[in-house]
């Protein structure tokens, strides 16, 4: 038996770097905590714009849209990163095993193609710790199609819809000997939902594997990705009930402050190239060594509002992994190391209408990430397993301040069109972290079709450079005038976790609660302007307590005709992270919606015609700041899908908040809206908000040969 959340289509695997699904769902039931296998197949009918369409009615994944269209939503599974603005950190993204995130824990979430997955592995927590993830939140797995699981020598998807938005991918797959590959390329573009809301991506990737000998095994990876978006900025509560396709025009008090999008003219440029190749070696049929490598450019050029600026980044990270695994009757045993080494190169320029003027800072970031870890698992009884695992893990984030005259810096001041300068030390700073994240669980299989498991872990997670470096004393008229490092510690949780999967009949389920006690989280808090922020550790103890809940039942069968039948699925996460003690004692985080619910009433025809209604819903309001003062308004979203799905082709159509309701999908974290409160500025005025998109259709089809 397998424990699914959706319907999984098992290909034969001939590879010995086992890509296929199956592979994927064996190493989920020897897991004793929250995971998920997701199939992309479902890509094919339905939109396929971003991370969040791929993984909707996932448990434990919390995906707020940022900006709308090729953006970069917020990602969050258990709190890990969520205060960060964009958030961009506390995961760790993989392609195939190999973590795309920089060498800091960064990451650009816009650059994964869900298009170019056979299937999405999701570990949530220190489910993830063989993958190198030290992090509270755990780790996403895009498992690539290569030549042995790609559905056909070519494939064709086209779609459109509402706000301007086309997009295209095509693919080729191929087996010729020893020799398989893959490859696919896929473009898309919108005007956007909202003024100054424009957005393309264009994704070229593709693999190619050989098999020296029956024990010998090798692929090469390749990725291009060049993404681009507008960031169309906050509004108030006010604006988006009057037209949330505003954007803010600055500080207007007593209307607004926030700010000034049409002249700054905020935006990202990205542009990614990856390359990394693993190879297999097996000594027997239960004896493995696995080696990979990569390597990866990112040239990034980040236009924020003037009181930050303009930042370019050119980063080089590469890294590496070895790992041993052995298996015997009773025993699974997997020793391994995780490497990585990088550099930013990173200048900040004065933001003048929405171009780079002035530099005022120069930094050259490195950072280096050793990770080793062992991990056994013993299986007592055909019932019981255990699982011991341990990660020691060594960091180090150094900054180097090349700035010619770190003393003076220059500003510019739009009330009075003039520059200056202002005082400023030498920013340089090194920093090394340690952590060692020990991990025991067990798993009992209650029959073939059922498990229950618990386990005990800590985490750690060093701090990124976005939060290491920061502005300050500007404002929606007027650039930095203060640049600074900041000194952080590493954030570290224990986590206790219990939970289960399997199915009864027609009802499957996965289910997980945890409860982490976090210290030195790391907090990133916006300023009042909604522009520039500030990080610190929390000097007090927070608790990440929460449930994650994934359900599917087929409610009948052979309705209308023979094998048809109406499916339900259901997500709920419950998400109560607070402050235990100190100045925001029993407050909420910030981030987090404390009741998350969504779910997708589903019909499906043998002959390839499908219906489904679906919903996603925040019943009640959630702060926007620790003092909880501010709050993202409760709301719920309608949507259908329709369409023919047959095996050489398919159409579908799709529409997305039917009620065309103006709600946030996400917002601005603060400590507090306004601490001392400026003259005229209240809580109402300030752009905290990120509207959500209104109705929208969408439309597409497919073809493969």
């Amino acid at each position: 038996k397998t424990y699914l959340i959706e319907e999984i289509v098992i290909n034969a695997d001939r590879n010995l770097q086992k890509t296929a699904v199956r592979h994927s769902l064996e190493r989920q039931k020897s897991i004793p905590g929250g995971t998920s296998v997701v199939s992309m197949k479902s890509l094919n009918t339905q939109r396929s714009l971003t991370l969040k369409d791929a993984l909707f009615l996932q448990p434990g994944v919390m995906i707020q849209e940022f900006f709308g269209a090729n953006d970069q939503p917020r990602l969050n599974i258990r709190g890990s990163g969520i205060q960060s603005n964009p958030q961009r950190r506390g995961i760790n993204l993989l392609q195939d095993g190999i973590s795309t995130n920089l060498s800091d824990g960064s990451y650009i979430i816009g650059i994964m193609e869900p298009k170019a997955a056979s299937h999405i592995e999701v570990f949530r927590g220190a489910n993830a710790l063989k993958y190198g993830a030290t992090t509270l939140g755990g780790a996403i797995n895009l498992i690539s199609k290569t030549g042995y699981t790609a559905s056909s020598p070519l494939e064709l998807k086209l779609e459109g819809g509402s706000f301007g938005y086309l997009g295209g991918s095509l693919s080729s797959g191929f087996m010729n000997g020893k020799t398989d590959g893959y490859a696919t390329v896929s473009h898309n573009t919108a005007k956007g939902y909202r003024e100054f809301n424009t957005s393309k991506r264009t994704n070229v990737s593709g693999n190619v594997g050989y098999r020296f000998n029956p024990h010998l095994e090798s692929r090469i990876y390749a990725t291009i990705t060049n993404l681009k978006f507008d960031i169309s900025g906050p509004l108030t509560q006010a604006q988006i009930d009057e037209d949330p396709k505003q954007i803010s025009a600055g500080t207007q008090p007593p209307e607004s402050i926030g700010p000034n999008v049409v002249r700054d003219k905020p935006k990202r440029f990205s542009e990614v190239v990856r390359i990394a190749n693993k190879n297999v070696y097996q000594f027997n049929k239960n004896t493995s060594l696995s080696l990979g490598v990569s390597y990866q450019n990112i040239d990034d050029t980040f236009v924020f509002p003037i009181p930050v600026g303009v930042r370019k980044s050119i980063s080089n990270d590469a890294g590496g992994y070895l790992t041993f695994n052995t298996k015997t009757h009773k025993n699974e045993l997997t020793l391994g190391l995780n490497y990585s080494d990088g550099v930013i190169k990173r200048k900040y320029f004065i933001n003048k209408n929405g171009v780079a003027d002035r530099q005022y800072a120069d930094n050259k970031l490195s950072s280096t990430n050793f990770i080793l870890f062992a991990e056994d698992i013993y299986r007592f009884t055909d019932r019981l397993s255990g699982v011991a695992a341990l990660q020691f893990s060594s960091n180090s984030r150094n900054n180097e301040d090349l700035f010619l005259q770190t003393d003076t810096r220059p500003f510019f001041s739009f009330k009075t069109k003039s520059y200056g300068v202002f005082t400023s030390q030498d920013t340089s700073l090194e920093q090394k972290f340690t952590g060692f994240n020990p991990r025991l669980g067990f798993i009992y299989n209650w029959d073939r079709a059922k498990q229950l498991f618990v386990n005990f872990s800590r985490s750690y997670e060093p701090p990124t450079f976005d939060e290491l470096l920061t502005q300050g004393k500007g404002n929606p008229n007027l650039s930095p005038m203060d640049f600074r490092s900041v000194k952080l510690k590493e954030q570290t949780g224990t986590t206790a976790e219990v939970g289960s999967r399997g199915n009864i009949g027609r009802l499957l389920w996965d289910v997980s609660y945890y409860y982490s006690w976090v210290k030195n989280e790391i907090l990133t808090t916006t300023d009042l302007f909604g522009i520039s922020g500030s990080t610190r550790n929390s000097p007090d103890t927070t608790i990440h307590e929460g449930l994650e809940l994934g359900l599917k039942a087929i409610l009948f069968k052979n309705i209308l005709s023979n094998k048809d039948a109406l499916t339900l699925r259901s997500v709920y996460n419950y998400s109560n992270f607070y402050f235990k003690e100190g100045l925001y004692k029993d407050h909420q985080i910030a981030g987090i919606p404390k009741h998350y619910l969504a779910g997708s009433l589903e019909y499906h025809h043998p002959g390839g015609f499908f219906a489904a209604l679906n919903t996603e819903w925040l019943p009640e309001r959630t702060p926007t700041d620790h003092q909880n003062t501010v709050y993202q308004k409760a709301y719920q979203l309608f949507g259908f899908r329709a369409g023919y799905d047959h095996k050489k082709w398919g159409v579908y159509i799709e529409g997305k908040n039917l009620g065309n309701t103006h709600y946030a999908s996400s917002y601005l974290i603060r400590d507090i809206v306004a601490n001392p409160k400026p003259p005229k500025i209240t809580n109402a005025n300030v752009t905290t908000f990120i509207p959500g998109s209104g109705l929208n259709i969408i439309g597409g089809l497919y073809y493969k040969l």
